[in-house]
Formats: structure tokens, sequence, C-alpha cells
């Protein structure tokens, strides 16, 4: 795995040691990119499977932030298809948890990481936060 960054105050270097330790996303390069708002910080994060890179976007400037997370959805009963989002709010107060969350987030939903068993998996957020050092609470 390959990581770049292009976002100022965080060299490729510092970036690799922050995703040391995670799964590694074999063939794909990490690019680091700014992410500018409007009103307040987000999360932002793709995968180009044609490119082979993954892309992590870090809100700039940034300010503590929290972010309700869907990660499931429940069938309601009843005519049609209807459906609730399950969710949970994740905490972020650095750069670095940012990253590592949108890095495992990525992996976990486009299958480009494979979990200690062999087998790719989706990671629900509050486990996800757990890794990164995030506070995650149930919504």
């Amino acid at each position: 795995m390959k990581v770049r960054s292009d976002l100022a105050g965080l060299t490729t270097e510092r970036a690799e040691r922050v995703l040391d330790g995670l799964p590694r996303a074999t063939g794909y390069l990490v690019v680091v990119k700014p992410l500018r708002y409007r009103e307040r910080p987000h999360l932002s994060a793709w995968t180009s499977f044609e490119d082979h890179e993954i892309v992590l976007q870090v809100p700039e400037p940034f300010f503590p932030f929290g972010e309700v997370v869907p990660y499931a959805a429940r069938r309601r009963p009843g005519k049609g298809i209807r459906f609730i989002w399950l969710t949970e709010g994740v905490t972020f107060s650095n750069r670095a948890q940012v990253l590592r969350f949108l890095y495992l987030h990525e992996c976990g939903c486009t299958g480009t990481c494979v979990s200690d068993s062999g087998r790719s998996r989706r990671p629900r957020p509050r486990a996800i936060a757990s890794r990164c050092g995030t506070t995650g609470g149930g919504s």
C-alpha cells in the first residue's frame, strides 16, 4: 500500500505512521486530500476501482466535530419497501482519528482490506471508532 499526502501540514511519512497497524489495502494508493467546507466539517472518502485509489479527505481548517454515521438499514413492517437507517454518533478530535476512521470505513465497504480471518467484512462505526481512538455513542 502506497500513501500520498496532498494536505498541507501532513507529510506522506506522517500519514503512513497514522495508518500503520491497520489492515493493508494491497495494490491501492491511499491519497490524503483537504476537504474545504462551507458551514461545518464532515466526512468524505471514496474508492476508485479503475485507478486503484482510496481518497481520504480531511476537513480544513480542522476543528473537533461529531458525525452521525449510518451503518445499516432495518426494514419496517408494512406495505412496500420501507426502512429505517441505523446510526451511531462518532466524535473526532484530531486529523489522525479522521484518517484512520475513513481508511477503515473505505476498506470495509469496498472489500479492499481483508480481516485476520481472511474474509472481507464491513465494520460498524463503533468498532472503527474504538480502533481510531475516537468516542462513539449510540444514536
